[in-house]
C-alpha cells in the first residue's frame, strides 16, 4: 500500500507494516503467487487443480489520493477496469443506490451467479490449457490438399499398382509450409486407426490411413488380412499400393523444388514407412520454414465409400478440394472442427466439393467425405 511507505516513516522495525509497504519481499511473492495461481485462470504449467479462476472487476477513483489509478489496476491494466468519480471514502461507500459505484457492485454481483460452479471451471482450464499447449507443437500454414476418387476397382491385378477389388484415387497436391527441423520426412501407410496410431509421428508429411469405420467385421476382416499379406510383401508391397509418389521442398516463392529421395523400407506391424531425405545441395534448409509438396496415386478398398481428411497439427488457413472423376449417385461432406473457425463451403452436382477457411484450425479438427457410385 502506498500511504504505508509514508507511515513507515514515523513507526519503524514493525514487520507487519514493513511488510506491506510497496516493493516489499512480501509484496512482490504474493503478485507472483497471485499471477500463478488466479490472474486469467494462472499459469498453464500448473495443475488446474492448484489454481482459482473467478471474475474480478477492478473499481479506482479519479479523486483517490490514498490509492494510485497504476496501483489499483495492477495486473489488469485496461482489462475489467473502471475508473469512477469518486474519492478514497466514497469509493466504498456510496450514498445511496443511484450512485455508479453501487450500480458497479450490484452488476458485478448478479454477473458473477451465472459463472459456472468452480467443478466445471477446473475441468474448462484442463481443455484450456491443451489447447494453450498446441503453440509449443508442430504447426503448417497454406495447406492445400486436392484429391480424385476413381469410380473403378482394380480387376485381377497380381503385380505393380492395384489391389483387386480395390479403387485407385489420386493426391494431385498435398502442399504446406513448416519448418523443416530435420533432413528427412516420413511417409508411410496404416491398417487401421491402432496401427496409425502407433506409426505417427511429427516426423510424418503424409500417412495413408485405411479407416474401416463403420464397415462390419465380416467385410473389414478379409481386407485387413489382404492387406497384410501385401504389407509383407515390402517393396513389391510398396509398389501395389503407391504408384508416383514424389515429395518435394523449396523454400516459400523460391523457383526452385529440390526432390526428395527416397529411402529403404520400413516394415512395421499393420503398414510400412519410407523416409524422404533432402538431397546435398538443400540441406541448408534445415531449420528453416519450407514448403512442401506431396503427390502420389493410392488405393481404398471398393468396400468403403468414405475419406476423412484430418488435421494432425495447428493449421493457418487451407483449402481442400474433393472430386470424383465420375459424378456420384451423391457426394456428402461432414466436419468437425475444435474452435470456430469460418469456413467458405462450395459444392456441385458434379461430384465436387471445395472446403476453405483463412483461421486456424485446431489438431483433431477433420472433414469427412461419404459417396456412392451410380450403377453402371
Amino acid at each position: 500500500m502506498p500511504i504505508l511507505g509514508w507511515v513507515t516513516k514515523f513507526v519503524s522495525a514493525n514487520k507487519q507494516i514493513d511488510a506491506l509497504t510497496s516493493g516489499s519481499e512480501f509484496i512482490d511473492r504474493l503478485n507472483g503467487k497471485w499471477v500463478i495461481s488466479v490472474l486469467n485462470g494462472g499459469r498453464a504449467g500448473v495443475p488446474a487443480e492448484q489454481r482459482a479462476w473467478f471474475p474480478v472487476r477492478v473499481v479506482s477513483g479519479n479523486d483517490d489520493w490514498v490509492v494510485k489509478e497504476s496501483s489499483a489496476r495492477g495486473f489488469y491494466s485496461e482489462r475489467d477496469w473502471i475508473n469512477a468519480d469518486e474519492d478514497h471514502r466514497s469509493l466504498v461507500k456510496p450514498a445511496d443506490r443511484l450512485q455508479m459505484t453501487y450500480q458497479i457492485a450490484k452488476d458485478f454481483l448478479v454477473e458473477s451467479r451465472t459463472w459456472i460452479k468452480p467443478e466445471s471451471r477446473t475441468k474448462l482450464r484442463r481443455q484450456l490449457d491443451g489447447i494453450s499447449d498446441v503453440q509449443q507443437s508442430k504447426s503448417i500454414s497454406d495447406w492445400s490438399f486436392d484429391v480424385l476418387f476413381e469410380s473403378k476397382a482394380v480387376r485381377g491385378a497380381s503385380a505393380g499398382f492395384g489391389i483387386p477389388g480395390f479403387r485407385p484415387f489420386e493426391v494431385r497436391n498435398c502442399s504446406y509450409k513448416f519448418r523443416m527441423t530435420q533432413n528427412y520426412v516420413k511417409f508411410g501407410f496404416a491398417i487401421g486407426p491402432l496401427a496409425a496410431g502407433k506409426i505417427w509421428s511429427d516426423e510424418f508429411a503424409f500417412l495413408h490411413r485405411i479407416l474401416f469405420g463403420g464397415l462390419p467385421v465380416a467385410e473389414s476382416e478379409p481386407i485387413h488380412q489382404k492387406l497384410q499379406v501385401v504389407v509383407a510383401s515390402g517393396q513389391n508391397g510398396w509398389s501395389r499400393v503407391f504408384q508416383n509418389v514424389l515429395l518435394k521442398v523449396r523454400k516459400p516463392g523460391a523457383p526452385q523444388w529440390h526432390s526428395l529421395q527416397e529411402k529403404s523400407i520400413e516394415q512395421v506391424t499393420d503398414g510400412f514407412v519410407r523416409r524422404y531425405s533432402l538431397p546435398q545441395d538443400a540441406v541448408d534448409l534445415i531449420g528453416q520454414e519450407v514448403e512442401i509438396s506431396i503427390s502420389f496415386r493410392s488405393l481404398l478398398p471398393a468396400e468403403i465409400t468414405d475419406y476423412t481428411v484430418s488435421f494432425p497439427w495447428l493449421c493457418d488457413s487451407f483449402l481442400l478440394h474433393v472430386a470424383m472423376d465420375v459424378p456420384p449417385a451423391f457426394l456428402v461432406d461432414s466436419q468437425a472442427m475444435r474452435g470456430s473457425p469460418q469456413l467458405k463451403i462450395n459444392k456441385d452436382q458434379l461430384g465436387k466439393i471445395e472446403y476453405r477457411s483463412d483461421d486456424v484450425i485446431f489438431p483433431g479438427s477433420y472433414v469427412r467425405f461419404e459417396w456412392e457410385a451410380k450403377e453402371q
